[in-house]
């Protein structure tokens, strides 16, 4: 399911207009209806405020996630590696560097990274299957 379409039933269930979500959003209605029609999804940059108008995470409006609360703070998406780990794993100081700045953010910051991320893995998976990441 495309993020505008989920986007799309969300609203419905939660009896939000368009138009009162792209105030919300800091959106005009045409840009939200231009979405919808074209099946097109929003910006990634909006995609944090619009989770947190739509009470869901943005894993779940990317659909990595089927649960639509937030990752609970023990999941693995959310764990930070304790600092000692870092230099046994071997990274690179860009790894290190991305690593320190990631942990720097809040959770709804760490949460766009994260998508960010999956969203380019997804984009690039010869990249995926070179690094042995998949079959």
């Amino acid at each position: 399911m495309s993020v505008i379409k989920r986007i799309v039933d969300l609203l419905q269930q939660k009896g939000i207009s368009i138009s009162e979500f792209a105030k919300l959003i800091g959106v005009n209605r045409a840009t939200v209806s231009n979405w919808k029609q074209r099946n097109s999804n929003p910006p990634i940059e909006l995609l944090a405020p619009i989770a947190n108008v739509l009470n869901v995470s943005v894993l779940y409006l990317l659909g990595l996630q089927e649960d639509q609360g937030m990752p609970a703070p023990s999941s693995q998406l959310t764990t930070n590696p304790p600092a000692p780990v870092v230099s046994r794993m071997g990274l690179t100081a860009k790894e290190e560097e991305l690593l320190s700045i990631f942990r720097d953010l809040g959770e709804d910051s760490q949460e766009m990274v994260l998508a960010t991320a999956y969203l380019e893995r997804r984009a690039h998976p010869d990249k995926e299957a070179r690094r042995g990441l998949i079959g």
